[in-house]
């Protein structure tokens, strides 16, 4: 039995006219009609409501029916092929988003690092020959630091994170290079940044007319790279970072 007969033979078993039927579906008696005179033939969703109100199975109701068994399979198959491809292109909208989003740079402030712990590792003084002046001069005792640190602010990883300098210009100050990147992955891993001594086998060939640079009494400073000018004190292009009473 085809699914027009069914409709119509089990519509009227119920006893329902087809503005009843109609009614119960929310369509039009006049759709009810088509699908009675093979005009047309319910959907899916429709086809699940009839079997729920004629109280038979989906396969009953459509096992007659070829022809609409096949349309009605080729929808499904449409269906999911829509929605695969919709899968599809979303993902791939979404990876490309993502590496456009994780290649932002993020410039980091002190307020977005949390120190863990300061290891200072002294040196002793040390006399060296200037080969410019050919007089002995004394390294006073210094020290390096090994700074270990964690990134706090959201949603950010560490991109760079180094020693940059100090400059003779500028006895108060060394420099740092903390930058970061935009990313879903934080793991808050300690970062480390090593902050050496002055090479002693660098002092004899570098003219040094007063004391040789020395990392002790000096605060540390993270650079604004993307605020960089040349006309304008270094200092006042970073952010203090660790106060030199930290290192005392």
């Amino acid at each position: 039995m085809k699914i027009e007969e069914v409709i119509k033979e089990k519509r009227k078993e119920k006893g329902l006219t087809q503005e009843e039927l109609a009614q119960q579906l929310f369509i039009s008696r006049q759709l009810i009609s088509k699908w009675e005179n093979k005009k047309s033939y319910p959907d899916l969703q429709q086809l699940i409501k009839l079997s729920d109100i004629f109280n038979i199975s989906l396969d009953e109701l459509m096992r007659g029916d070829q022809k609409m068994t096949k349309k009605l399979t080729m929808s499904l198959k449409n269906k999911r092929l829509f929605q695969l491809t919709i899968g599809i292109l979303a993902i791939i909208t979404l990876f490309f988003a993502y590496s456009n989003w994780s290649q932002q740079i993020v410039e980091l402030t002190a307020k977005d690092l949390e120190i863990v712990s300061i290891l200072e590792i002294p040196t002793a003084e040390i006399e060296v020959l200037n080969e410019y002046t050919g007089e002995k001069e004394l390294v006073p005792q210094d020290a390096s630091y090994l700074i270990e640190y964690k990134v706090k602010k959201p949603l950010t990883t560490i991109l760079t994170g180094e020693y940059f300098g100090y400059l003779e210009t500028d006895p108060n100050n060394l420099y740092v290079d903390v930058r970061g990147r935009k990313s879903l992955f934080n793991t808050k891993k300690v970062q480390e940044i090593l902050v050496p001594v002055t090479n002693i086998n660098d002092l004899a060939s570098l003219d040094y007319s007063s004391t040789p640079p020395n990392n002790r009494g000096k605060n540390i400073r993270i650079l604004k790279p993307s605020k960089i000018n040349v006309e304008k004190p270094v200092e006042d292009q970073s952010w203090l970072w660790i106060d030199k009473k930290e290192l005392e």
